[in-house]
Order: structure tokens, then sequence, then C-alpha cells
């Protein structure tokens, strides 16, 4: 059994019920069945290896998701490639993936080109967009279908590996996260049972390539929702399309959901049908999550961490964000630990620390990862003993909430002391003016390191350094303020739409 039984499921319990809307297209579960029988047959025959993978290199769409299952189908192990890598950063991955199959779409047909030169083990280029006239190498998957007929299904055993997932990227080389089949079940069964994805129509902005990309697609699937696909987020179509086709829930990271609240024509739709609003990816500040909650009242909101090697790991349910919840601090934690999941927060030797002392986040559940592809070491440096060490530092409070206070690493030591900056960050997002920031240490010959801050503003607002500083300071510990700051219009993010501390780090230092 595979993940593929989603793809049966759905044919016999769902039928002519819509799977996918992508534009003006639209799939049933009958159709996807079928579609995704039929591609496996052409992956098959283009490479029938056993250890056959297949990178692929889209945005969003109907036609990516079809072909991330029909690889399951044809026993193969695919990868949804990180869009926003550069051209070198693809074809480290690539190398250290080695998928002789690569499929592109109209946006990454040339970069698909300069990959396959590039990359020895790529044997097959497939092409699913509209063009014409394409070079030699170039397989169009139309021609390729319409003569192709379906096969058996011939996905691996439970425990083989489902997918590939890279991260990292903004410092060293990418790792490929490896899930299995069974993993892969158990997270999505936790998800069903928790509510995070529940019946209804779906809404689906994020890529593909991040995990909560996968986890929405295939959770939508095997619940028998119909999928709408947008190939990038854009705050105007998606309130179009929550408004025309009454969109019941969605997934958005932070940044996403700052647009959508801020965006001039917010008040020209009618978002009523919204009701299931699910947010992750990295942390929210109290500030824009009382925004949200003013202006889509409506909405229940529930929050999810974790990360490609663990996930989900835990959830802030709807409960905990009302009043209460804002009294209590919890709506500054990530939540608690969901059905299935342990979580020990752990010292420099590894050993459990008591309940309000920060340490790193670690956890255990039946669905962390394999291991890093090809990375022995930092396989064995991340999963001991069963349990993912996450590199996140953070507490469990006395009623079990997860605290996730910042990445150990961006951990700032200012004259010996411990400095988190999500700690500082919440605390200049209090400020009227402030539309969003990004708290990083910088060096310093007196203290080691200084507490820097990058800062938005919003549109017409002014604010000098001394007065944010005296604001800090109604918030802060004195060598917890920021000694210097840097007024910008906007913060570069990674590839995942996370603040990019490490080009803060190198623009200032």
């Amino acid at each position: 059994m595979s993940i593929t039984q989603f793809i049966h499921r759905g044919k016999h319990m769902y039928g002519e019920r819509t799977a996918f809307v992508y534009g003006q297209r639209t799939t049933s579960y009958n159709e996807l069945h079928e579609r995704v029988s039929r591609s496996a047959a052409i992956l098959q025959q283009l490479d029938s290896s056993e250890d056959a993978r297949i990178g692929l290199l889209t945005a969003a769409s109907d036609l990516a998701i079809t072909l991330f299952f029909a690889s399951s189908w044809a026993g193969m192990v695919p990868n949804y490639l990180n869009i926003r890598w550069s051209e070198h950063e693809l074809a480290g991955s690539i190398d250290d993936f080695r998928c002789r199959i690569l499929v592109v779409d109209d946006l990454f047909l040339d970069l698909g080109l300069a990959l396959q030169r590039r990359c020895d083990c790529i044997e097959h280029l497939i092409y699913i967009g509209e063009r014409e006239n394409l070079p030699s190498s170039v397989l169009k998957y139309d021609s390729l279908y319409a003569s192709a007929e379906a096969i058996e299904d011939d996905s691996v055993d439970i425990d083989g590996l489902a997918y590939i997932n890279y991260t990292g990227g903004t410092t060293g080389k990418g790792k490929g996260v490896m899930i299995s089949h069974r993993s892969h079940f158990a997270a999505l069964n936790t998800i069903a049972a928790e509510g995070f994805v529940t019946a209804g129509d779906t809404l689906m902005a994020l890529p593909l390539f991040h995990i909560s990309g996968i986890a929405v697609s295939n959770s939508a699937l095997m619940l028998g929702n119909t999928l709408h696909i947008l190939p990038a987020f854009d705050p105007v179509q998606v309130m179009q399309v929550v408004q025309e086709r009454q969109i019941v829930q969605a997934l958005l990271i932070p940044t996403m959901l700052q647009m959508l609240v801020n965006h001039p024509q917010f008040e020209e739709f009618d978002l009523s049908s919204l009701r299931h609003i699910r947010y992750g990816a990295s942390p929210i500040d109290q500030a824009l999550l009382a925004q949200v909650q003013r202006k889509l009242p409506w909405a229940d909101l529930m929050q999810v961490y974790g990360q490609t090697e663990c996930v989900p790991a835990t959830f802030l349910h709807h409960r905990d964000h009302g009043e209460a919840g804002v009294a209590s601090g919890r709506t500054r934690s990530a939540g608690t630990p969901c059905l299935g999941v342990e979580i020990i927060i752990r010292d420099e030797d590894g050993k459990p620390l008591p309940r309000g002392e920060i340490g790193e986040i670690t956890m255990r559940s039946s669905f962390v990862m394999e291991g890093y592809l090809n990375m022995p070491e930092q396989t064995a440096t991340a999963l001991r003993d069963g349990w993912v060490y996450t590199g996140d530092a953070g507490y469990m409070s006395e009623d079990d909430f997860l605290y996730v206070v910042d990445r150990i690493k961006d951990m700032i030591i200012s004259g010996g002391e411990n400095i988190y900056s999500a700690e500082v960050e919440n605390a200049i997002a209090q400020h009227e003016a402030v539309v969003q920031c990004a708290v990083v240490g910088l060096s310093d010959e007196k203290w080691g390191e200084k507490v820097h801050a990058e800062v938005v503003l919003n549109p017409g607002a002014s604010l000098s350094d001394s007065e944010l500083t005296e604001f800090c300071r109604k918030y802060l510990a004195t060598y917890k303020v920021p000694k210097s700051f840097c007024f910008v219009e906007a913060i570069p993010l990674t590839a995942v739409g996370k603040v990019d501390k490490v080009t803060i780090r190198q623009l200032r230092d």
C-alpha cells in the first residue's frame, strides 16, 4: 500500500466529484484515476530502473500533482524541486537526487534545458506547458499521454520512500529529507484527526516544493475535497477565488496573510465563506494576528508548527486564539503537541530540561523522516534514537504549550547574555507604525554581538531610531533593545517565504 490509495479511494468513493480546479480546467476523481494510471505508464516507459526518481520543476498545477502521484504509481520516488532556487542550487540537488526524468512547465522550460545540459543524470525532459516548436530534446506531455494506456499500480511497499523534499539553501548544501509512505500516511491522518484540514473546498496557494504544500494538496485528496489550485500567491486572485468559488479553507504563511488583510482592495470582496484559516511555516506577530481576527472575525484560526523532518508537531487550536488566549500568552505559542507526537526540550548535552527553561526542541512520532539523502553524518546529528533534533530553541509551559523562541544558530549572545530575536521582534511589532521587522545579531567589538533590527513601516508612517528605542524599552530589558535599526521597504525572504537572516547579516555586518 502507498499514497496512491488516495487515487484509488477517490475513484471508488467520490467518482464524479471534482478533484482539481485549475484555471478553467476541472478534473473529477474518476478522471484523476485514469490520468494518474496513464501518466505512470509514460514514466515507466522512460525509466524502468529500480531506483527511478523524477524531478518536478513546476509551479503548482493539477498536472504537477497528478505526476507526483503517477510517480508513486510507477514505482518511482518524486521530488518537487524548489522553484525559487538558482540554477546552481537546483543542479546541486539534482546531482544529489540523480533523477533521470525532469518535468517542467512554461515558466521553467528554459531553466530545465539548462539543467539538462548541466546535469548528466537527466535523460528525459518532459514539458507540460502549451508551447509548440519545442527543442528536439524535449518531450511534450500531451503527445505522450495521447498514446499512453493505463497500467496497474506498481507502487512500492508502505515502508518505501514516498518522496524526497529538500530543505535549506540559505547556507551550505540543501538536505534531501526522505519521507516514507508509512510516515506520510501517519502525518496526514493526524492532520485530519486534529481538524487542520476538514471537508470542503480547499485553496492551494502554496508552492508544491514546500512541505505545507505537499500536506495540503495530499490531505485534500485523501478527504475527497475539491482542490482549487493557484500557480502562485497573489492577494487579489486569492480573494477573487475565495469569493467566486466559495472556498472554505486555506493554509497561508504569515507574510501571505499580511499581504491579504493589508491589500487596498480587501473590503471589495466577500470572503465570508472562508471559515477555516490555517497558518504556519514561520512565527506570526501579535499585531498581525489581531488584525486578521478583526478583519476576518468569522474564521476559525489554527497554527501548525513542525519541520519537513517531522510535521505536524504542534497545533494551536482556534479555542486558544480568543481573549483568554491573548491574556494568557498562549497566542504567542506554537500550541500543544499533536496526536502521536512527543516533545522534549533538551540542553546542549541532550538532557531533558524542566518546564520553562529554554533549550533545543526535540520531537518523536510515527512520521519522522527516514534521514537525509546521502548525508549520514547530518542524519546522525539530527536523528538520534528516533528523536528529531530540530535546531529550534524553545520551552514548554506548565500547561503543555510549546513556545518557539528562535533558531539556536540565530540566538544572539551579547555581553554574555542570550537574546532570542523572536522576543525582540514581538516587541517591535507592537508599534502601530510597524508592518514587519526582523532582528539579527551583528558583530560588535565590545559586546561580541549587538542586536540589530530591520523594520518596514506602514505607508506614510515615520519613525526614528530614538522613538523606536524608547518604545522597545517598555517591553524589553535594556540589553535586549536593538542597538541599531534600518528602515527598509521590504525584508529579504528565503525560497520558502521565511525571513532571510543570513542575507540581512551579510548586508549589515
